[in-house]
């Protein structure tokens, strides 16, 4: 069965409200920075966290790691 709304939607389904709702504040820089950026950086850490790389051929290879 395939997932309809995964870990990364979801997250960009959140900032894109956090960002909506921000444009309409006085200070919407302070609601980016406590809201959508942080959830967004961890989202990209997270991500990134999960894979492995390998050099080959004197390039980068990202692989997912086995479960």
């Amino acid at each position: 069965m395939k997932r309809d709304l995964t870990v990364s939607s979801f997250v960009f389904a959140l900032m894109a409200v956090g960002v909506f709702l921000a444009a309409y504040t006085d200070q919407p820089v302070f609601w980016l920075l406590i809201g959508s950026a942080p959830l967004g950086i961890l989202h990209i850490i997270r991500t990134f966290l999960r894979l492995r790389v390998h050099r080959r051929e004197g390039l980068l290879v990202l692989y997912e790691r086995h479960r």
